[in-house]
């Protein structure tokens, strides 16, 4: 909910831009410490630095996506966003699956961190330096 909340406050301080990056980055940072992490504290801490991350990112998407899709097309272009991300969750469970059997579950979760944060690289793309 403190993501939320400040996402209005950091609104404010930084561009849309720099909040997905830094949003992206910490929430795929967070998985890897998630998934190295060998105490209980330190599962908590990671785990809210990666809801915070989430909560504070996600505003922004949906208010980008509002922006830029013409108002005849938002329906669907809505309705694909949610099936391609509901559409990949059994197959990224059946992968993950997979992996933690093979390689343990600590380890996967850390992988899972790393392409998370490898998702920072569409920032380089030359329509994202637009943002504002």
């Amino acid at each position: 909910m403190l993501g939320s909340f400040l996402s209005v406050f950091i609104r404010k301080v930084a561009s849309q831009r720099s909040i997905l990056f830094w949003g992206y980055l910490g929430g795929g940072l967070s998985l890897i410490w998630l998934g190295l992490a060998q105490s209980y504290t330190a599962l908590l801490i990671a785990n809210a630095i990666g809801t915070f991350c989430a909560a504070s990112f996600n505003p922004v998407i949906k208010t980008l996506r509002q922006k830029i899709t013409p108002e005849h097309m938002l329906g669907r272009v809505q309705a694909s966003s949610r099936f391609i991300t509901m559409a990949l969750i059994p197959l990224a469970a059946l992968v993950a699956g997979l992996l933690g059997d093979m390689i343990g579950t600590h380890l996967t979760i850390a992988i899972g961190g790393i392409l998370a944060s490898g998702s920072i690289l569409i920032f380089l793309h030359a329509e994202m330096m637009e943002l504002g």
